[in-house]
């Protein structure tokens, strides 16, 4: 790994206040960007809503990442400190990530009409690659060195890894891509069976294309943003790291609150919706079934606009 000492030529003493600048401004702008991305949707599709499981994931995955970046440049805090510090950044990132993939695991339950089956499966292998990114992420730090002056008067938390710490990133891109070939499946599935017959619950439709809409370009921004901190972990210099880790720790819980939104937005748009006490995440989607050779599709209640979180599962059939 490259030496994470300070150039050579400039004062310690100027170089520490540049840090110090930049820390502070990068803090700012994230903590900026977090409140001001949808605020006021914040406030009118989660604070004022009845609580709900799916809303305690909401903020946890909101605010979180929020308490990870603090000042990371003062010269009290020595290297023992650092480490526990490192730690516990990485702790809390490995939690937030967690969450994410709650959220996006609950999300193709949805779409897949609570399979019960596929919960269990893409619970116990969001699990397996969790403990897989833990592993390679603990060890990484293990053999890393963090330092909180690496140079004489430059006070700044770093660390070095080794090389192969880069490979966190794969089980995490593994486990996206699994997610998001599951929703391009629903999705063909889902355009197939509207050119046969439109579905009666209009507002159950929206949503569903609402979910695997924004699951797809969620995958395509996430697999960038990890690919990118991969790739500067791999082959960049250890100055660099913190710069990426921003986008790597605080982008993800970002575009997650967004697919929430939207899919609140949509819902809280459509007039077929019952009332809007009922959370808005979770749904059955109609399944085509055949039966006296007549086409008959099995409804859940929220596809008539009755939506619950874990909701009642009353079945009403159609005939076509």
């Amino acid at each position: 790994m490259a030496d994470p000492s300070p150039p050579t030529g400039l004062p310690p003493g100027v170089l520490q206040q540049i840090i110090t600048q930049v820390t502070n401004t990068r803090t700012s702008r994230t903590c900026e960007c977090e409140l001001t991305f949808s605020s006021l949707l914040n406030f009118e599709l989660m604070w004022f809503k009845p609580m709900s499981f799916m809303k305690v994931l909401f903020f946890l995955n909101r605010y979180l990442p929020l308490v990870v970046f603090l000042n990371q440049s003062p010269s009290t805090l020595t290297a023992p400190v650092r480490g526990h510090w490192f730690k516990w950044q990485i702790g809390t990132a490995l939690v937030s990530l967690g969450i994410i993939q709650m959220i996006l695991v609950i999300r193709i339950w949805a779409i897949y009409n609570r399979s019960k089956l596929l919960l269990v499966i893409l619970g116990v292998f969001g699990c397996l690659q969790l403990a897989a990114s833990s592993t390679i992420m603990g060890i990484s730090i293990t053999q890393g060195v963090p330092s909180s002056e690496p140079g004489p008067g430059f006070f700044v938390c770093t660390i070095t890894t080794p090389p192969y710490f880069a490979a966190y990133w794969i089980p995490i891109l593994t486990f996206e891509f699994t997610l998001f070939v599951l929703t391009l499946i629903k999705g063909v599935q889902n355009f197939r069976l509207a050119k046969i017959s439109p579905l009666s619950g209009k507002s159950g439709q929206a949503l569903l294309n609402i979910l695997v809409r924004d699951s797809v370009i969620y995958f395509f921004i996430i697999s960038a943003v990890y690919t990118a901190n991969a790739s500067v972990w791999y082959w960049a210099d250890p100055s660099l790291y913190q710069s990426s880790s921003v986008f790597g720790i605080n982008v993800p819980p970002m575009v997650t609150c967004k697919l929430l939104f939207s899919l609140r937005y949509t819902a809280q748009k459509e007039t077929t919706l019952g009332s809007a006490e009922h959370e808005l995440t979770v749904f059955r989607a109609r399944v085509p079934t055949l039966s006296s050779g007549l086409q008959t599709h099995n409804t859940s209640v929220e596809d008539q606009g009755q939506w619950g979180e874990w909701g009642r599962r009353a079945v009403v059939a159609k005939q076509i």
